[in-house]
């Protein structure tokens, strides 16, 4: 029984937990850290339970081939942020209440009024039903999602958000022809569209509406010290600002839509008030998440970027360059120094 729960722990752990590395561990690191976890699980090493060893032993080759290979290891980390939400969703949801309570009672402590949002078949046919990539993508140009979306309101949600991450996969970088089908553009449109649902609450809160730098194509560049003016054209768009921005984004919704505790239900003042205050944490839980999700996306397309890599990639050669100055400057004033000391 033990052998058996410990492999249905393994199972399910992150791929970064099986091969014992960090979210930003190299290539290198990968590689040893699989060597290493190949042999402990190697069922030639574990002649006492072969098949539980294969079972593990599959885990750990699943796992560096996910994280050694770039294109697969982009889709895992865009992906296993939900898998883990959606974990601890299930957990922290509110429980049903008795079946013998009678509608419209109230309970001091409320979980005994807890009533479901959806059916058991609505919820069943949701994780059943994913849109097609084409219509995930064209919902999110700017100019179909505000035709649709011009109030306060949920917007996009979690859902809609792992449908587009669900989208992106296979996604090809060095395509950039400013088409709709460009990666560059698909991206871009997502975050206009996340911008115009926080233009939204600006407006209702009457804050003044800030600029949300966008993700932008392949011609701009992450610093104007990347930029080469022999190329031509004017001074282009930095990125960097795109992702200083997005990768501490704070939403303005303030998920009054997610109601664990239906509050239509009571008629008194006092039950609506305590019933209110009931749904706060589970809206700032939500309001948290979506945050979180939201950064962790921006964090993923920057480790995928393009413009992010040509930018570490020059840093280094500027860096290199230097170094051989100074060294050089150095090496002069030692042979100046040693001809005046004669």
């Amino acid at each position: 029984m033990g052998a058996a729960t410990s492999q249905m722990d393994f199972d399910s752990m992150d791929l970064y937990a099986i091969l014992d590395v960090s979210e930003d561990a190299t290539e290198e690191e990968i590689k040893r850290a699989y060597r290493k976890k190949a042999l402990e699980h190697h069922p030639d090493k574990n002649q006492d339970n072969i098949e539980l060893a294969t079972k593990r032993f599959s885990r750990v080759l699943e796992a560096y081939e996910t994280l050694s290979n770039d294109m697969k290891r982009f889709d895992y980390n865009l992906t296993r942020e939900f898998r883990s939400k959606s974990k601890a969703s299930a957990m922290n949801t509110p429980s049903q209440g008795s079946p013998f309570t009678p509608p419209g009672s109230w309970n001091e402590e409320i979980h005994e009024t807890v009533r479901p949002r959806m059916s058991w078949t609505e919820w069943l046919y949701g994780l059943a039903f994913s849109p097609p990539t084409e219509y995930t993508r064209y919902r999110f140009r700017p100019a179909v999602y505000a035709a649709t979306n011009q109030d306060c309101g949920p917007g996009i949600t979690l859902r809609m958000i792992y449908e587009f991450v669900q989208s992106l996969r296979a996604l090809d970088f060095s395509k950039d022809d400013h088409s709709e089908e460009s990666t560059f553009k698909i991206i871009n449109n997502f975050f206009l569209c996340l911008a115009h649902d926080e233009k939204l609450w600006h407006y209702s809160d009457s804050h003044a509406v800030r600029d949300y730098p966008t993700f932008g194509c392949g011609h701009f560049v992450w610093t104007q010290d990347d930029w080469d003016p022999s190329d031509g054209g004017g001074m282009p768009h930095e990125v960097h600002r795109f992702y200083e921005f997005w990768s501490t984004f704070k939403t303005l919704k303030n998920f009054e839509w997610v109601e664990p505790y239906a509050c239509s239900q009571f008629a008194s003042p006092r039950e609506h008030r305590l019933c209110r205050k009931a749904n706060k944490p589970y809206q700032e839980k939500a309001r948290k998440e979506y945050n979180e999700i939201i950064q962790k996306i921006v964090k993923t397309l920057q480790s995928q970027d393009p413009r992010y890599l040509i930018h570490l990639a020059l840093r280094q050669q500027r860096t290199e360059q230097a170094s051989a100055q100074h060294a050089g400057k150095n090496k002069k004033k030692q042979k100046k120094k040693n001809k005046t000391a004669r």
